[in-house]
């Protein structure tokens, strides 16, 4: 995917963080920000601040939980709830929300009316959120548009968080 404008902000803000925590010296930090604003793809993002410690309230911990779940060290009572839309034709459409006419119906406050909506492409499964207030989040990162679902990506919807496993 390429990088955006955002998606490079939000890592010199991480890298930033991780300055201000003592996980990065001077010296790499601004090597490290020189190379996100001259990133092509977010995987180039992603790997300057892969090893840098998870930022609290990051899927409320739950990314680290996503990690550890496919690493095979994750006990039960940590994981996040599985997401696993059933077999459909490419084009489906499944809208995610708190009201009761959605099709995945959320009880949760934080969770916008029609917040977002998950769709089968030929493939693979899409995501884009429908502007809703608290937005939404693939691995830690703002949806801005449609964006590609993989196994064992980390999806937050308001105070809502699972990991995304397709049939």
């Amino acid at each position: 995917m390429r990088a955006t404008d955002d998606f490079r902000e939000r890592t010199v803000a991480r890298l930033g963080a991780g300055y201000k925590g003592g996980a990065l010296g001077f010296d790499t930090l601004c090597h490290r920000v020189d190379s996100a604003y001259a990133a092509n793809s977010v995987e180039q993002l992603r790997a300057l601040v892969r090893d840098l410690p998870v930022p609290t309230g990051l899927l409320h911990g739950g990314l680290e939980r996503v990690r550890r779940l496919f690493s095979g060290s994750d006990p039960l009572e940590e994981t996040l709830p599985v997401l696993s839309p059933p077999r459909r034709a490419p084009g489906a459409c499944y809208v995610i929300g708190r009201d009761p006419a959605c099709d995945l119906n959320l009880g949760d406050a934080t969770v916008s009316r029609r917040h977002a909506v998950l769709r089968r492409g030929h493939s693979n499964w899409m995501l884009a959120d429908l502007d809703s207030t608290n937005g939404t989040y693939l691995n830690g990162w703002r949806v801005r548009g449609e964006v590609e679902l993989g196994p064992g990506d980390g999806v937050e919807l308001g105070d809502t968080a699972w990991v995304f496993a397709p049939r």
